[in-house]
């Protein structure tokens, strides 16, 4: 984030709202004791969307730049767009065409 131009005020407030989350689990009818997430971000966090976004940029950023030199290319899928990638709320796909020299 630092390297995208973020404040190191906002990069202290994101880790801290990453890093100091804590859960219960549920199973039979009763709450367990909390325990510390040590990955990722609980399941709706509101800022989850976001960090997705910012974390996505380098790797689209380096998809554009080789479809724009010629090193990936679109997969033809009939009666449909041509498909390179395709991002929605916390996932991520590509399929890109291959040749024998790629492999």
């Amino acid at each position: 984030m630092w390297r995208m131009g973020f404040c190191s005020e906002v990069i202290k407030l994101i880790r801290a709202l990453v890093s100091e989350g804590h859960a219960k689990v549920h199973p039979n009818g009763r709450f367990t004791r909390s325990f510390r997430l040590e990955r990722g971000v609980w399941q709706g966090c509101p800022i989850s969307p976001w960090l997705f976004a910012l974390n996505t940029q380098p790797l689209m950023k380096l998809i554009r730049e080789g479809e724009q030199n010629g090193e990936l290319v679109e997969m033809s899928v009939p009666r449909s767009k041509s498909l390179l990638h395709r991002l929605f709320a916390d996932d991520s796909g590509m399929a890109i065409q291959a040749d024998e020299k790629n492999y």
